[in-house]
């Protein structure tokens, strides 16, 4: 037998380190049924990496004689990382929703409790975790912790292992976070800079420069709708009326439970929408019609768009340029032209494919210059 048969190494994702072993093998029990016996050993709790190979070499030596003894009984024993693993298959969702679940697992509950028997973990524990967290997070982040504490616990009454889900009495806590509003303003001088550096910072190879126009084309088109980044990169040819001019946006990039990057319906209902082209944006749709090498009118060599990696892109030359600007820029801006401009609350909303009206409101932003004005003309 080799020294790591039916030992796996788990490694951070960030790093690349060694977070822990798992001890992994397929068994026959008394009654003849095949098994899989498995045990995680988190190097949280051993000094260094060799006492914790050493640790996961020894126990699995013990439970493979066992093994053969037909000595190992039914597992009564699950660590809150086992539990954690079952509540992502009980709970499903789409992939993008299990990676953040994840990575969140990792980050906040990881340190301290990934090795520890569910049946040990207290209130007062996770109470305290989560009260550890008002300084640095934000409540968004706090609530998503919280929510994967709740799915551990409601997994665990499922599996059987605890009598009451603890959860039940552990109160979320309010962030004591600082955070300034982050600028979301732009404007058309700005967004032409961003233009410019696409089209001086392109690679020469033929797909890259593909991806880079397509990117130009796709940011017009975001300029002048307020369409979301996965909305017009799902945009299809069918998708554009050129005799009406109109867009119909009914699709939005996105995952589902086996895929990350497909088309698939818009974010809510009221996402699903028309907008009308004005006279500045058809030549360029039409640009863009005759440039698309399918139906799909952002894919390169046959692979659509990743949103990810349009936003790296922009970023990327940002900083090069020392330019503030995100591709949501736009469609903050689009929201603040319309109420600015006094464009009625319902019309704005349609055209942003919000569900209420607070959201339409949250993205606009007033202009300095306007709140000047208001407060000039304010009788007192």
């Amino acid at each position: 037998m080799k020294k790591l048969d039916y030992i796996y190494a788990v490694y951070s994702k960030q790093n690349r380190k060694i977070r822990g072993y798992t001890v992994k093998f397929r068994y026959f029990n008394v009654d003849g049924k095949s098994s899989i016996y498995e045990k995680y050993f988190s190097i949280t709790h051993y000094e260094n990496e060799k006492e914790l190979l050493k640790a996961a070499i020894i126990h699995r030596n013990e439970m493979l004689v066992k093994a053969e003894q037909k000595k190992i009984t039914e597992k009564t024993e699950f660590t809150v990382r086992e539990v954690f693993n079952q509540s992502l298959k009980v709970f499903t969702a789409r992939l993008a929703t299990l990676n953040k679940r994840i990575k969140r697992y990792n980050t906040y509950i990881l340190p301290k409790f990934d090795g520890m028997n569910i049946q040990k973990v207290k209130r007062i524990d996770v109470q305290l975790s989560l009260n550890s967290m008002i300084r640095d997070c934000s409540d968004d982040t706090i609530a998503n912790v919280y929510q994967i504490w709740c799915l551990i616990f409601k997994t665990a009454r499922i599996m059987q292992l605890v009598d009451i889900n603890i959860m039940e009495e552990v109160i979320k806590p309010k962030s004591q976070k600082i955070t300034l509003k982050r600028n979301v303003k732009t404007d058309f001088d700005t967004f032409l800079k961003v233009i410019v550096a696409l089209n001086v910072h392109v690679d020469e190879r033929e797909q890259y420069q593909r991806f880079n126009k397509l990117l130009i084309y796709g940011l017009w088109i975001m300029l002048y709708t307020g369409l979301r980044p996965a909305e017009t990169f799902a945009l299809e040819r069918k998708n554009i009326d050129t005799t009406s001019w109109i867009i119909i946006v009914d699709k939005s990039l996105g995952s589902d439970t086996e895929h990350l990057n497909i088309k698939r319906t818009t974010k809510t209902k009221d996402s699903m929408r028309i907008i009308p082209v004005v006279k500045e944006l058809r030549p360029i749709i039409l640009e863009l019609l005759e440039y698309a090498e399918s139906d799909d009118l952002f894919s390169v060599n046959g692979e659509l768009f990743k949103v990810k990696r349009a936003t790296d892109k922009i970023t990327h030359i940002c900083r090069l340029e020392g330019i503030n600007f995100t591709m949501y820029m736009l469609r903050h801006k689009f929201s603040t032209d319309l109420v600015t401009n006094n464009v009625d609350p319902r019309t704005v909303m349609e055209l942003m494919g919000h569900c209420d009206p607070k959201m339409t409101i949250s993205y606009a932003r007033s202009d300095l210059a306007l709140k000047q004005e208001v407060l000039k003309e304010r009788k007192i």
